[in-house]
């Protein structure tokens, strides 16, 4: 008990600290053996003249992936993170970081082509996240939605670790995920599990392009 006690200690300065950009950016990388986000951002499949909603931005790092945007609008609760993304945001007049929860009104206003949700929905529980996905997929300009998460995996104990260690509190399987897309009327255009690194990470991601339901064909 007093083990399992001091290791749920551990977990939770681990979880709190990957809140300060500078552990996200640079520890964390360290610890699942790197960082490459790549994959995750082609998968938005964006060009010069797209629009982008990247929810759930924390500091930024679309900044460090996406070369091609005509705007690039981001959100996130964590007034920490969006404060680091504004610096690196600074003198783009195409691109714009609110510290506040996305609504329709913002949705609506920004019509979006592309939608980003990098490492979002396990953040989030079923209710919210499906609220999230259907407030997208009913915008008549979304063209395609990316997603990329930890996630369970059968057999993969050191993968299941890092997932524990993660901040969010929603970490599903491969199926929780899959049942989020369906109950949002949105379907899987691309699916992938990808190594954190492509060369040396210890962690899996579980990536999505999405569309919705009604535009297939």
């Amino acid at each position: 008990m007093r083990a399992a006690s001091k290791l749920d200690r551990i977990v939770s300065l681990y979880q709190r600290l990957l809140g300060l950009p500078f552990v996200y950016r640079r520890v964390r990388p360290l610890v699942v053996g790197g960082v490459d986000m790549t994959p995750s951002y082609q998968n938005l499949d964006a060009g010069a003249d797209e629009v982008i909603l990247d929810i759930g931005c924390g500091p930024g790092e679309a900044l460090r992936y996406l070369t091609k945007f005509r705007a690039l609008y981001g959100f996130d609760t964590d007034r920490v993170a969006v404060e680091f993304a504004r610096k690196l945001a600074a003198g783009r007049a195409n691109v714009s970081f609110e510290a506040r929860r996305v609504s329709p009104a913002d949705v609506e206003a920004i019509n979006p082509t592309r939608v980003m949700m990098n490492g979002l929905l396990h953040h989030l529980a079923d209710e919210e996240a499906l609220e999230l996905l259907r407030m997208c997929a009913r915008c008549a300009s979304v063209q395609r939605i990316a997603t990329q998460d930890v996630v369970y995996l059968p057999g993969q104990h050191l993968n299941n670790f890092f997932a524990r260690l993660d901040r969010g509190k929603h970490v599903r399987d491969v199926a929780g995920y899959k049942k989020l897309v369906a109950g949002a009327n949105l379907v899987i255009e691309r699916e992938q599990i990808v190594r954190c690194h492509p060369t040396s990470g210890r962690a899996l991601y579980f990536l999505m392009a999405l569309k919705p339901a009604a535009r297939t064909g």
